[in-house]
C-alpha cells in the first residue's frame, strides 16, 4: 500500500533531522536532549500507529474488494488461520520498524550526549536526570481514618456536629479527611514538620546520591517569589548519616535536591525534617500546587528505552487486531474511520471522561444537553470504558524525565492491551470472517 510507504518514508526523513533541529530551551544540553527524545518517541509512536491502522484496515477488506480472497478461500486453509496470518504479518512489520527506530533514536541520543554541556550543573543533569532510569516514591498522606472518627465523636459529644444543607455525614468525613491530610503534608509558618519515605530500594554506598524532587505550594507567597526553607535528611536513631542544608527557591516551581543515600536506613526508610522560615505562609506539599517525592537510580538508559519501545509495541499489537477485526466486515474507508475513532478516543480518554463529568448536571445546574443528556452520557461512558486509555501506557514522558519504565507496567500493558483486548478483537475477527459470505452465486 502506497499510504504505508508514505509513513515509512516520513519516519526515515524525520528521525535523522530531529537531533540537529531541536534546541530545547536554547541554553542547556539537558533540555535539547529531552526535546529530541520527546519528539522522536512521539513521532515513532504516532506514525507507526497510523501505519498499523491503515495496513490492518486494508488487510482483509482490500482482498475482498479485489476478489483475490476467493483464490485463497478454496485452498485447504481455515479462515481463522488466514486472519491470524494477516495480523501476524502486520505485527512482524511493526516489530521490525520498532527495532530500526529504536536503534536510530538510541544512536542519536548517545551522539547528543557527546556535545559539550553549558556548565558542570548541566553535565550533571544530563547524566543524572536524563540518561538514567530512576524510581520514585511520592509523599503520601498518613492514614487519618481513626483521627477523623475521633473528631466526629468529639463534635457529636460537644453538640457541635453541624451538617450543612445538601451534605450528609459521609461528605463531612471526606471534608475532615482532606483537611487533616492537607495539614499532615504542610509546614506551618515558622514551623517544622517531619516526613517519612519508606521502601526505598537504594544502594547505600558512600558515593551514591538520591534526589528530593519537590514543588512548594506557593499559597500566600506569590508564584516566583523566593521561599526560604531548611532541611535535615537522615535519622541518627536509625544509624544513618544526617545532612543539613537550607534552600532559597522560587515558589510554585519544581526543584531537585541531591542527598547521599547513606541518609536512608537499612530497611529503606528516609526521614526528612522541613523548616518553613516564612512568617505568614503555609508551606504545602500536596494538591495541585505542591508535591514531593524521592527519586533514586535503578537502571540504565538503554534498557529503559527498550522497555519503552516494548510498551509502544503493545499499543501497535492492539491496533493491528482492532483494524483486522473491522476489516473483516467493513470496507476500507469505514474500517479506517472506526479504528481511528477508537485510537483518538484512547489518546484523549482522560479528557473525555472529564468532559462527560462536566456536562453532568449538579445542584441547581440544569442538564446542558436537555433530555438527550442521560442516554448520550451513558453511551459515551460505556464507549470510553471499552476503549483502552492509551495515556496510561505512554512511556514518552517517563523516559524523557529519566524515570524507569517498570516491568510491572509492562505486565499490565501486556495484559490489558495484548492478552485481553487484542485477543478479544482477534477472536471476533475470526468468528466474523468465518461466518461471512465471500462470494455469491448468480444465475
Amino acid at each position: 500500500m502506497k499510504i504505508a510507504l508514505i509513513f515509512i518514508v516520513v519516519l526515515v526523513v524525520i528521525l535523522p533531522i530531529l537531533p540537529f533541529s531541536v534546541r530545547g530551551d536554547g541554553v542547556t544540553l539537558k533540555s535539547r536532549i529531552q526535546m529530541f527524545l520527546s519528539f522522536s518517541l512521539s513521532c515513532v509512536s504516532f506514525l507507526l500507529s497510523m501505519l498499523t491502522i491503515f495496513l490492518a484496515c486494508g488487510s482483509l477488506s482490500n482482498e475482498i474488494r479485489e476478489k483475490t480472497i476467493q483464490v485463497v478461500s478454496v485452498k485447504p486453509i481455515a479462515r481463522w488461520q488466514f486472519v491470524l496470518g494477516k495480523w501476524l504479518g502486520i505485527v512482524v512489520l511493526d516489530v521490525v520498524m520498532l527495532i530500526g527506530c529504536g536503534l536510530v533514536v538510541y544512536g542519536f541520543a548517545r551522539y547528543l550526549k557527546t556535545l559539550p554541556p553549558v556548565n558542570a550543573a548541566d553535565e550533571y543533569a544530563v547524566n543524572q536526570e536524563v540518561y538514567t532510569a530512576r524510581g520514585g516514591v511520592p509523599l503520601r498522606p498518613p492514614d487519618v481514618t481513626a483521627a477523623v472518627e475521633d473528631r466526629i465523636r468529639q463534635l457529636r459529644a460537644e453538640g457541635r456536629l453541624t451538617i450543612a444543607p445538601g451534605q450528609d455525614e459521609n461528605s463531612l468525613r471526606q471534608e475532615l479527611r482532606r483537611e487533616m491530610e492537607f495539614e499532615a503534608l504542610s509546614v506551618p509558618p515558622q514551623g517544622v514538620r517531619s516526613f517519612v519515605f519508606r521502601n526505598l530500594l537504594v544502594d547505600r554506598s558512600p558515593d551514591r546520591l538520591l534526589y528530593i524532587r519537590y514543588k512548594a505550594g506557593y499559597g500566600q507567597v506569590p508564584r516566583g517569589e523566593i521561599w526560604q526553607t531548611g532541611w535535615i535528611a537522615g535519622d541518627a536513631a536509625a544509624g544513618t548519616d544526617r545532612v543539613q542544608f537550607t534552600r532559597k527557591d522560587p515558589a510554585g516551581q519544581a526543584h531537585n535536591v541531591p542527598i547521599p543515600t547513606t541518609c536512608v536506613s537499612e530497611d529503606g526508610t528516609l526521614k526528612l525534617e522541613v523548616y518553613n522560615f516564612d512568617p505568614s505562609a503555609v508551606l504545602s506539599f500536596t494538591g495541585e500546587e505542591g508535591t514531593m517525592e524521592v527519586l533514586y537510580h535503578i537502571g540504565g538508559f538503554g534498557w529503559n528505552l527498550v522497555r519503552g519501545f516494548v510498551l509502544i509495541g503493545f499499543r501497535l499489537v492492539f491496533l493491528a487486531a482492532l483494524g483486522v477485526m473491522f476489516s473483516s466486515f467493513l470496507s476500507f474507508p469505514v474500517a479506517c474511520m472506526a479504528t481511528l475513532m477508537v485510537f483518538f478516543t484512547g489518546i484523549g480518554a482522560g479528557f473525555l471522561a472529564e468532559a462527560i463529568a462536566w456536562t453532568s448536571p449538579g445542584g441547581s445546574r440544569s442538564d446542558p444537553l436537555w433530555y438527550l443528556g442521560p442516554p448520550l452520557r451513558l453511551l459515551a461512558r460505556g464507549f470510553v470504558w471499552l476503549v483502552p486509555d492509551f495515556s496510561r501506557y505512554d512511556p514518552v514522558p517517563t523516559i524523557v524525565d529519566g524515570r524507569v519504565v517498570t516491568l510491572l507496567w509492562l505486565v499490565f500493558g501486556a495484559v490489558q492491551l495484548v492478552f485481553t483486548r487484542a485477543l478479544a478483537m482477534g477472536f471476533l475477527a475470526c468468528v466474523i470472517f468465518t461466518k461471512r459470505e465471500l462470494a455469491q452465486v448468480t444465475a
